[in-house]
């Protein structure tokens, strides 16, 4: 499952980006929690496990920060493919963004008519250049299985690969600060106390 080697992937991206390090317990893997205005970053691994006949696991790079906001707020951005345009074809809360950029890259969903409050130009632009696959801002049971409270809510990535280049991480590190100040800007969203 995750070994010294991962202990040893975290610590050395927690002391390129000066985050806390922290160890791996149980089935939990080793964590950078890097801390931005308040807010925790987490950058870790996960496994995801789908069942049937056979239960398969798939290992995540995932990358996520909880918060709290009094406004109603999901935004689900999936990258373009003929598969997600097929599957999404009569989904609801799909909206556009002026970002001709963004457009043409992703389906974008939201509760928010005019997504580029959160999306400004600057960071639609970094979301394609450092292919992002996929961006959630929700509260439904956690993104990630853990239940959050009333008002909470969680901004969160993951890449479909374990050991991301560093670089990669760094790059959505940025992405998501610059999210976190639209939001405060416009949502008015408050770090985890």
């Amino acid at each position: 499952m995750f070994t010294e080697e991962n202990n040893k992937y975290w610590t050395d991206f927690s002391a390129t980006i000066n985050a806390d390090f922290e160890e791996r317990k149980y089935w939990h893997s080793a964590k950078a929690i890097y801390n931005y205005k308040g807010y925790n970053l987490v950058f870790d691994d996960y496994i995801h496990y789908t069942g049937g006949r056979a239960t398969v696991g798939s290992y995540v790079t995932r990358i996520y920060c909880k918060f709290v906001c009094s406004k109603k707020i999901y935004l689900k951005l999936e990258k373009n493919s003929m598969l997600s345009k097929f599957l999404n074809l009569f989904s609801k809360n799909k909206v556009a963004s002026l970002n001709k950029i963004l457009q043409s890259n992703y389906i974008v969903f939201s509760n928010e008519d005019n997504i580029d409050k959160i999306l400004s130009k600057t960071i639609s632009d970094k979301l394609v250049n450092t292919n992002f696959q996929n961006l959630f801002i929700d509260t439904k049971d956690g993104i990630w299985g853990d239940n959050l409270q009333q008002n909470m809510y969680e901004l969160a990535t993951f890449k479909d690969v374990s050991k991301t280049d560093q670089n990669d991480l760094q790059k959505i590190k940025i992405v998501f600060e610059e999210i976190i100040d639209q939001l405060e800007n416009y949502y008015h969203i408050k770090p985890i106390s």
